[in-house]
Formats: C-alpha cells, structure tokens, sequence
C-alpha cells in the first residue's frame, strides 16, 4: 500500500526508509499474544501485552504533585501536566515545570466563598493567552449554520 505510486496512498518516507518485502516480513512476524491466549470481548487482545508494558513503565515515572495538581509525567524533554480547575485540564510543556508560582481565585463549595488556589506555570501562562479561542468556539456553536445538501 505505501509502496503504490497512487497519490492516496504513497508515502514516500515509508518507501524510502523500507523496501516493501521487508515491512511483509516484518508484520508477518510481529506478534504481541499467541492466538490461543485471546479473549474475544477485548477490543485490543491482540495488543494487550504491549499496552500493559507500556502503562506499567509510564506510571513507573509518574510523579504525584501537591493537591491542586493531580500529577506531573516528567521526561528530559517534555513535561504532562494535569491539573484539577472545574475540570480536568491537561497540558504539555517544554519550556515549564510543575512548579505551582501563581494563584488564582476560585470558588470553594466547603468554605462559600473565593479562595486563593496555587496555579501550576503552565496552566496560568496557557489561560493568561489564549486569547478568545474559547469564545469563538461557544459562539461557532450557538450560531452554527445548518448547511443542507441537495439530492
């Protein structure tokens, strides 16, 4: 499929990086469960193994952060963030830490009143510009127009 010269499917840096009996080869061999050990309701049987890999070393380098934040994923280069406001939010940054520099005000349901909640960098620099993205999307959805095609 990659290797067709149609213009729907080409990839040029597939074909470039692999010749096409390899890549058959390739999947011909790649197994990750045997066909006996497959439980028909997973949707993903085949490849649980792997995910289960994966999820185990990801939450090996899972960092739990203070309250606010629900935690941090760290690497060298990149940094998750997830952070409990009204609803989860979740941000990657490179440039900022799970440091918690800032405050913002927020409503407690246990205290009645407006709080001063510590805020991590990333968070309060993505909501300081964002400008009127979140705007626009509410006023595309309140005023969408229906479009109807003809038969």
């Amino acid at each position: 499929m990659y290797w067709s010269h149609t213009s729907d499917t080409f990839s040029e840096a597939i074909s470039n990086a692999m010749r096409c009996d390899r890549f058959d080869a390739i999947i011909r061999c790649l197994h990750f469960n045997a066909a006996d050990d497959i439980n028909k309701s997973d949707k993903f049987a085949k490849l649980r193994p792997l995910i289960s890999h994966l999820q185990k070393k990801f939450m090996e380098h899972f960092v739990p952060a203070p309250k606010t934040v629900t935690g941090v994923l760290e690497s060298k280069a990149i940094k998750i963030i997830r952070w409990m406001d009204n609803a989860l939010v979740k941000v990657e940054s490179t440039i900022h830490g799970n440091n918690l520099v800032n405050k913002v005000k927020r409503w407690s349901k246990e205290k009645l009143k407006h709080i001063q909640v510590p805020i991590p960098q990333a968070i309060y620099n993505y909501n300081k510009n964002m400008g009127g993205t979140d705007q626009m999307d509410q006023n595309i959805n309140a005023y969408r127009i229906g479009i109807r095609m003809e038969k």
